[in-house]
């Protein structure tokens, strides 16, 4: 019995690996709910909130009783004639993939200056045409025809539900918006109006094939890591906001599209107007301020101050009017 007096006595394993099965299960749990939310943000960054893909028999979905989104489109919410006693045509012309684009098209005024300079109003991701409503006025006031029209997947356009471009697909709709206008409606030059998303996909198209003679981008991003936490308010840690918006560029298809960042160098000499909302938080004030340190000349940065709903036009009107028509015909 002495020599095994001192002889440690053999520990039970199973407590370890308990354990250790414990923590396997938990990093494998955490490991999926992380997964699911990359996912589920990759998600709702391709269908926001507003997207309906519709046909043209169903028509534009009806905003009626929704008061925000009417709110941010100042009430007009049904076409050119009913909202601002515009003459409109229906149109539709080719997208990229040979699928159909459809819109509006106001005629510019009798005798007006500039009926030679077509300009097109972009909207924003999950809206559709009539985003640009509310600038069509002012622009056909300024004597130019103006196209509103729903880029793919979003309004009355073809789509197969796939989800918003992040603004790379969008852009090859600016390209055939542009050639629509050159060789059917006789436009000499043609610029856009770009809302959001719409910015940065008249960013792309300006800078990948010189189809636009002038650009002014209200709300452009960055790239889409940067929309992700702007989004989410810095609230998301940059590896995951990362991984966010690679899933989602990949799902999109446009995994190889340069992004706006990247591309504003090669927009001059197409004269660039960046539009910003001096209320939003100081880091999207920063992004608009990168845009336009790597933008080459001419160039110009104008940050709205009190924009909220509606944007620059809404809270400066006549600014908007003065600056925006001034550009579009340098």
């Amino acid at each position: 019995m002495g020599e095994d007096a001192g002889a440690e006595v053999p520990r039970p394993a199973f407590g370890g690996r308990f354990v250790g099965s414990l923590v396997g299960a938990s990093l494998v749990t955490l490991t999926s709910l992380v997964g699911v939310a990359i996912w589920t943000g990759a998600s709702r960054l391709l269908h926001p909130p507003g997207l309906a893909l519709r046909t043209p028999v169903e028509g534009l979905a009806p905003l009626v009783g929704d008061a925000v989104r009417s709110a941010a489109l100042g009430g007009m919410i049904s076409d050119p004639k009913t909202d601002l006693g515009l003459a409109y045509a229906d149109v539709s012309f080719p997208a990229a993939d040979g699928s159909t684009l459809r819109g509006w098209l106001v005629p510019a005024p009798p005798g007006a200056a500039h009926a030679d300079t077509a300009v097109m109003v972009l909207h924003d991701a999950g809206g559709d045409r009539r985003e640009g409503l509310r600038h069509a006025g002012p622009l056909h006031a300024a004597g130019h025809p103006v196209l509103l029209f729903d880029c793919r997947e979003h309004g009355v356009s073809d789509g197969t539900g796939r989800g918003v471009g992040l603004g790379a697909r969008e852009s090859e709709d600016v390209t055939s918006a542009a050639a629509w206008l050159r060789a059917q409606q006789g436009a000499r030059r043609v610029a856009a109006v770009g809302l959001g998303q719409g910015a940065d996909a008249a960013i792309l198209a300006a800078a990948r094939d010189r189809s636009l003679d002038a650009v002014v981008a209200e709300g452009a991003s960055t790239r889409t890591e940067d929309r992700v936490r702007d989004a989410a308010a810095g609230r998301v840690p940059e590896a995951v906001s990362r991984l966010v918006a690679r899933l989602a560029r990949w799902r999109a298809g446009v995994s190889q599209a340069p992004e706006p960042v990247d591309a504003v160098a090669g927009v001059a000499p197409v004269p660039l107007l960046l539009v910003h909302d001096a209320l939003d938080p100081g880091v999207v004030r920063l992004r608009a301020e990168v845009l336009h340190d790597r933008a080459g000349a001419p160039k110009a940065l104008w940050v709205v101050a009190n924009a909220a709903a509606g944007g620059a036009i809404a809270a400066e009107p006549e600014a908007w009017r003065e600056r925006v028509t001034a550009w579009l015909l340098r």
